[in-house]
C-alpha cells in the first residue's frame, strides 16, 4: 500500500521481487481525538516534525540516519522560530516527546523556545491541518500530502540539504532549502 504513485515507482525500482501494489493516497493516522474548541488558528502555521531518538539509543539499536539527528531537527525548528515575529506557531509531535527513548537535547530546546506552542499529540493531524492555513513539515511526512489534499499551502523544508537529490518540488509539494526561502513563503 502507497500513497501516490511515485513511491510505487520508487520502491519498485529498489525491489528484488515483484509485488502488487495498491495506490490509496494518504492514509489515514486511524480515529484520534478532535480538537475540543471550533477554533481556527489566524496568522499561524502549523509545524510537523519527527522527534530524535537519544543517541544512545539509536546506537545501540544500528538505527542511525541523518535525517533523524537531534542536531538537525533542532536547525529545522530553529530556522522556523525566527518566524514567530510574523506569526504564531504550533508544533504537532506525532507522539509524547518525553518518553525516555527521545533526546534530551530536542526537550531542552522545546521547554526553551516558548513561543512554540505544542499541541497535544493525541489531537488528529487531519483535524488540526483543517484549522490551520499554513503548514511546514519535515521531509517527508505524510501530512504534507494531506494538506496538499486539503488545498492548504504547505511545505517541506530541508534545512540541512539532506534531500538534495530530489527537485525543488515533489508531488507539488515544495522543497525549501533555506531560511531565505522559507521567509517568502511564510509571507505570501
Amino acid at each position: 500500500i502507497v500513497w501516490i504513485d511515485d513511491q510505487k515507482k520508487f520502491i519498485k525500482k529498489n525491489q528484488i521481487i515483484d509485488a502488487k501494489y495498491h495506490i490509496l493516497g494518504p492514509i489515514s493516522f486511524g480515529s484520534l481525538n478532535s480538537y475540543e474548541k471550533n477554533y481556527k488558528f489566524q496568522k499561524s502555521i502549523l509545524v510537523f516534525d519527527v522527534i530524535p531518538h537519544r543517541r544512545s539509543y539509536t546506537s545501540n539499536h544500528n538505527t542511525f540516519a541523518p535525517v533523524f539527528h537531534e542536531n538537525n531537527i533542532i536547525k529545522f525548528l530553529s530556522d522556523i522560530y525566527k518566524l514567530s515575529d510574523e506569526c504564531s506557531l504550533y508544533i504537532k509531535p506525532k507522539r509524547l516527546q518525553y518518553l525516555k527513548i527521545f533526546s534530551k537535547k530536542y526537550n531542552y530546546y522545546l521547554k526553551n523556545n516558548t513561543k512554540f506552542n505544542i499541541l497535544n499529540p493525541e489531537y488528529s493531524p487531519v483535524d488540526m491541518i483543517k484549522r490551520f492555513d499554513k503548514i511546514i513539515c519535515y521531509p517527508f511526512s505524510s501530512t504534507a500530502y494531506i494538506a496538499k489534499e486539503m488545498n492548504k499551502k504547505v511545505c517541506y523544508y530541508d534545512v540541512v540539504g539532506i534531500h538534495e537529490d530530489f527537485g525543488h518540488i515533489i508531488n507539488g509539494i515544495p522543497i525549501i532549502r533555506n531560511f531565505s526561502d522559507l521567509q517568502k513563503w511564510s509571507k505570501n
